[in-house]
Parts: structure tokens; sequence; C-alpha cells
């Protein structure tokens, strides 16, 4: 192996090393906002996982799964405040069942404000992760649609 490549796999893996510690900051981070974001936290912030793909040894993708309870907390949702859209499920009796109309629009509105517990945290962190793209990779800077939020179902 040639000393250009020896030196660039140490890089990789540095690289690599410096991310992962981010993306364990971030997981601590986001489960400290989620637990301060809801009344009883039995399942969310537990939860909250960071995951790393990785392309040719290379990271290139964090992503975060959260339960789908987060994703209701952070906008807003429950039981009469729905979204704009609506939808559709199947309840445990096996019966089609859709959104009220009289609770579209609502989320985030009345006793269910919306706790931005995810993106304030996330933001806030980014600036860092980009300081490690361009420490380490050329012309590196990250590209935030890179940072993905999974909903755990």
């Amino acid at each position: 192996m040639a000393d250009d490549e020896k030196f660039a796999y140490e890089k990789r893996d540095e690289f690599n090393a410096e991310v992962a510690d981010w993306a364990k900051r971030l997981q601590r981070a986001v489960k400290a906002a989620a637990g301060s974001a809801v009344k009883n936290d039995n399942r969310l912030s537990r939860s909250i996982t960071t995951r790393l793909r990785k392309q040719q040894g290379e990271v290139y993708n964090v992503g975060l799964k959260i339960a789908k309870e987060g994703v209701y907390v952070h906008v807003g949702a429950s039981r009469g405040y729905g979204g704009m859209v609506g939808g559709k499920w199947q309840d445990k009796h096996g019966n089609i069942v859709r959104t009220n109309p009289a609770s579209l629009g609502k989320a985030g509105s009345g006793n269910r404000p919306a706790r931005d517990f995810l993106n304030s945290v996330i933001d806030a962190m980014l600036p860092e992760l980009d300081g490690i793209a361009v420490k380490y990779l050329a012309g590196g800077h990250i590209q935030p649609n890179n940072v993905s939020v999974r909903i755990a179902m």
C-alpha cells in the first residue's frame, strides 16, 4: 500500500470516528430534549437512536430513528388535532378508519402545541458536523438533506 493510500485510510477512519462521536452526542441531546418535551417519557427517549451509513468505508449519512409518538409531540397532533391531509389506517378489529374531518388542520393549536425538540437540536449541532466535514473532506460541506429522521413503527 502506498503512503498516500495509507494516509487516506487513516484519515477516513479518523473522520468516521469523529462523525460517530458527533452522532452519539446528537442522540444524547435529542433524548434530553424529548424527555423534557413530554410529561411521561415512558418510551420516547428510549426509542431515539442514530445510525451511520457508509459508502466505500466512509460515512455519508447520519440517520435518526424515533418512535411515532415523537412526531405527534413534534407537530402537536393527537386525537382531535389532526394534520392538513389526514389519513386512513386499520384498527385492531380490521376496520378501515379515517381521520375525523373536523380535526383536520388543528395540529399544533389549542391544548396541543407543537414542541420543536428535533429540529432545534439538529440545527444547533449541524455547524459542528460541517466543521468535521471541512476538516477531512476536499470541498467538504455537509448536505443537510443527508441528516434523516426515520419514524419507528
